[in-house]
């Protein structure tokens, strides 16, 4: 959890709202959006298993401004683009599937 906490606070720059102990978190993701994070429970998928899901964030700025900042700061991507929208996927500490995207607008 700790690892998952820098993560969003100090390298995606977003901001805690909320925390009770070490097992949950409120993110506060801009633009009205929270996240909220919880421990690993054992009955529930653990840290690094890939599910049927993954989470997007949405890229407002400049796609590749956008990319190298976090690039910066140490973050990994798979970079795909194609006509109609551009796709930067990555993953958390724990190995969680994230991406960034940006639509093209013809």
């Amino acid at each position: 959890m700790k690892r998952s906490l820098r993560f969003f606070i100090e390298t995606l720059g977003m901001k805690l709202v909320e925390q009770a102990g070490e097992g949950w978190a409120v993110i506060d993701a801009g633009g009205g959006f929270r996240i909220a994070l919880h421990a690993a429970r054992a009955d529930g998928p653990q840290p690094g298993q890939i599910g049927g899901m993954s989470i997007g964030l949405e890229v407002k700025g400049n796609f590749d401004e956008t990319i190298g900042i976090y690039e910066n700061r140490g973050m990994v991507f798979r970079v795909v683009k194609n006509p109609r929208v551009m796709m930067a996927f990555f993953a958390d500490p724990d190995g969680n599937p994230f991406y960034m995207s940006k639509a093209v607008r013809a």
